[in-house]
């Protein structure tokens, strides 16, 4: 019975982790990671995410919607360094979206520098070193 009890605590330890995760969390651990290594980092921390197809090629970006354990959705976008193999050097969090089912309407996302979703706009900017 004692190791049961210990158990289940150790489990609603993990779900209560989950529960934590900011909007800088989520950026502090993206910077200087690569490019591959963004969806695995995302799911260990349990957030929702969702990849938009809409890319900058000039300037190596990658526009993502990720949602905090709040379920607050934003609009990341991850500016990649070419030199350094594609390591996130700059994230960039812009505040534009309601709730998860506005992004899932790809149509309503027009390029990596004219987001028009939601009525949020206040970008936050956070640099690799």
């Amino acid at each position: 019975m004692k190791k049961f009890i210990v158990a289940l605590l150790v489990m609603l330890n993990g779900l209560f982790a989950f529960s934590q995760v900011t909007d800088s969390d989520i950026a502090n651990s993206l910077l200087g990671k690569f490019e591959y290594e963004v969806n695995p980092i995302l799911d260990s921390l349990g957030v929702w995410h969702h990849r938009h197809i809409v890319e900058d090629a000039e300037k190596l970006s990658r526009v993502m919607s990720i949602a905090n354990s709040e379920g607050t959705v934003k609009v990341f976008i991850l500016k990649l360094n070419k030199k350094e193999n594609y390591r996130i050097e700059v994230v960039v969090i812009n505040y534009r979206h309601d709730d998860k089912n506005q992004v899932e309407d790809a149509t309503k996302v027009v390029n990596a520098s004219h987001l028009r979703v939601g009525k949020y706009s206040t970008d936050i900017y956070f640099h690799f070193k």
